[in-house]
């Protein structure tokens, strides 16, 4: 026999007894408390969640990872035709890069093929299509589009930049016209069948072709007969031309060339003369000009023009001979 509270009073009672002998509550109406427990039981267990443990954190997951793919890189055609795009604008908007002149080229190619990411083929032909407007309105817009024609009067140098520094590239002969544009600090960039060849200095190169004389002027002459008589006519010769080379002595990166020009007035007319003195190199291109005004003579008159020229010592070394060009004289009154 085991004792037991009663469910009313909590008194202890006999298990056997049919009813509690303090308080009189029947055995029969006792709760069922084994049957509530099991209940609670099985709730306890539907509704409590799984525990976590170290086994359930590092359990593989059965579901399939996404596989990593790799980045498409950037049409290398389309880079080619974007680099050479990009190439003909600067060309077209008359920029001088030198030695550099492929960079506009290579380094858009090398860029998007290194760096750039597949595009659709839309996009592409959005990028070639801005570029094809940009080079119209290049070429539109450029120098290119504002060439004037000149002709060389002797043996002309054409360089690689808008300086006596910079190196021979090509040169002209006496008579060759070709093209220019853009003229800054005194120096043409220059143009052969379309095409830069590079730049020469703007005093070289003449509006006309050159010619053994100069043209004369009319006479006005309100009284003149039917039969007007010649005209008079403005000529000139160069008697003598003197040269001597010294450095100079303050410097020795500096180098003088002391010019001695005798011209005579051969016309027969008093006129007015001015021309260049040309100092040129072993293969007959100009190294250095330099202007000369001789004034007005009378006809039969002789003069001396004497002045000495500095010039860098690279120009220096390189000047062999001298000559006169592009002589421009006319008959006054």
């Amino acid at each position: 026999m085991a004792l037991i509270p009663c469910y009313e009073c909590e008194k202890e009672i006999s298990d056997k007894a049919p009813a509690c002998p303090h308080c009189g509550a029947p055995k029969e109406g006792r709760p069922p408390q084994i049957e509530e427990a099991e209940i609670l039981e099985s709730v306890a267990v539907v509704d409590e969640p799984e525990p976590i443990t170290q086994e359930t954190v590092s359990a593989p997951s059965t579901e399939p990872e996404p596989v990593a793919t790799k980045d498409e890189g950037f049409n290398p055609v389309v880079a080619i035709a974007v680099g050479g795009l990009v190439f003909q604008i600067v060309r077209s908007l008359g920029i001088n890069l030198g030695a550099l002149t492929v960079v506009p080229l290579i380094m858009p190619v090398v860029l998007l093929v290194r760096y750039g990411k597949k595009q659709s083929p839309q996009a592409y032909a959005g990028i070639i299509g801005a570029l094809v407007v940009m080079f119209g309105i290049a070429v539109a817009a450029g120098p290119g589009s504002q060439r004037d024609a000149r002709w060389a009067h002797t043996p002309v140098n054409v360089r690689s930049g808008r300086s006596t520094s910079d190196p021979i590239v090509t040169g002209l002969e006496r008579g060759e016209r070709v093209e220019v544009d853009s003229l800054v600090d005194g120096w043409f960039r220059v143009f052969r069948n379309g095409q830069p060849i590079g730049y020469s200095a703007s005093s070289v190169l003449n509006e006309g072709p050159p010619s053994s004389e100069a043209s004369i002027p009319e006479i006005e002459d309100g009284n003149a007969p039917l039969t007007a008589p010649s005209r008079p006519t403005a000529m000139f010769e160069f008697v003598n031309l003197d040269t001597e080379k010294n450095l100079d002595a303050t410097s020795p990166v500096v180098g003088n060339v002391r010019v001695r020009i005798e011209v005579k007035n051969t016309g027969s007319c008093a006129a007015s003369l001015n021309f260049v003195v040309q100092f040129l190199n072993a293969g007959g291109f100009v190294v250095r000009d330099w202007f000369f005004d001789a004034g007005t003579m009378a006809m039969g008159d002789s003069k001396t023009l004497s002045e000495v020229v500095k010039m860098p010592r690279a120009e220096f070394d390189e000047v062999t001979r001298v000559q006169t060009a592009d002589s421009r004289f006319r008959c006054v009154r």
